[in-house]
C-alpha cells in the first residue's frame, strides 16, 4: 500500500516558515562568469566572480565551491587562485592558496576548477566570497574562452546546510 501526503505549507514549532533539519541544504546562492579573464600581477587581483550570502542560521555549515572554467598559464609559470571573504583572504594557512595550477616546460590549460571550503557561518550577516588570481610572471587567465565566445563558464556556488 502506497501513501500520498498533500500539504500547502510546512511551518517549524514557532510558526515560521524555516524547518531546520540537520544536514540539510537551507539556500543555495550561485553566479557564473564567461569570456577571457586575465591578469599580469604577481599579487592577487579580484576575477569579478562574486557570490552572495546571508545565512539564516549562525551554527550552518557554508559550503563555497568553484566549479568549471578553464584557466591557462604559460610555459614554466604559475597561476594561484584565492578564496575571499569580505575582502579578506579566507585561507590563512600557508601561501592562502585555494587551488594552484603550473606548468612545467610547455603552455597549460587546466580543463576546469574543482575547489571547495568549509566554515562555520557563525552569524547571520551577509557575507560576500570572492575568487582572487595571480600568475608569477607574464599573462595567466582565470578564465579563457578562446575567441572570446564564453563557451567555459566558471561558477562560485555558496550553499547554506543546516547544523
Amino acid at each position: 500500500m502506497s501513501s500520498i501526503m498533500k500539504v500547502d505549507n510546512i511551518q517549524n514549532a514557532a510558526g515560521g516558515d524555516a524547518v531546520h533539519i540537520t544536514g540539510h541544504v537551507v539556500q543555495v546562492k550561485r553566479t557564473s562568469l564567461g569570456g577571457n579573464i586575465s591578469t599580469t600581477s604577481s599579487t592577487p587581483v579580484a576575477t569579478g566572480l562574486q557570490c552572495i550570502i546571508t545565512p539564516k542560521y549562525s551554527t550552518s555549515l557554508i559550503k563555497i565551491e568553484l566549479i568549471g572554467g578553464r584557466s591557462y598559464v604559460a610555459a614554466n609559470q604559475q597561476l594561484d587562485v584565492s578564496l575571499y571573504k569580505n575582502g579578506a583572504n579566507i585561507n590563512t594557512t600557508g601561501t592562502g592558496r585555494w587551488e594552484s595550477m603550473y606548468s612545467n616546460g610547455t603552455d597549460h590549460h587546466h580543463g576546469g576548477f574543482s575547489a571547495c571550503w568549509f566554515e562555520t557561518a557563525g552569524n547571520t550577516t551577509a557575507r560576500t566570497y570572492e575568487t582572487y588570481f595571480d600568475v608569477g610572471s607574464g599573462t595567466g587567465y582565470f578564465n579563457n574562452s578562446p575567441g572570446g565566445n564564453n563557451e567555459y563558464l566558471v561558477h562560485l556556488v555558496a550553499t547554506e546546510i543546516a547544523q
